[in-house]
């Protein structure tokens, strides 16, 4: 949670996804890789949960992505 992602250290981001998924990252030297592994777990989560609830793709807007709601440098 978000919450949880606030008691952290270190470089860090966290990051929602369109269907409520949302993936986090600390403790890295910078923030470009902590991004980078927030987006990666976003959206492992979020294809995760399209299996779970079986979305049809049909309805998923392509265009509408994670978001990047927080950021912490080192």
């Amino acid at each position: 949670s978000f919450e949880a992602w606030e008691k952290t250290e270190g470089a860090g981001a966290f990051a929602i996804g369109p269907y409520g998924a949302w993936g986090s990252s600390y403790g890295y030297d910078d923030d470009e890789a902590a991004v980078q592994e927030a987006a990666d777990w976003c959206w492992y989560y979020t294809r995760k949960r399209q299996a779970f609830y079986q979305v049809d793709t049909a309805f998923q807007d392509p265009g509408i992505g994670f978001r990047i709601v927080a950021i912490r440098a080192p």
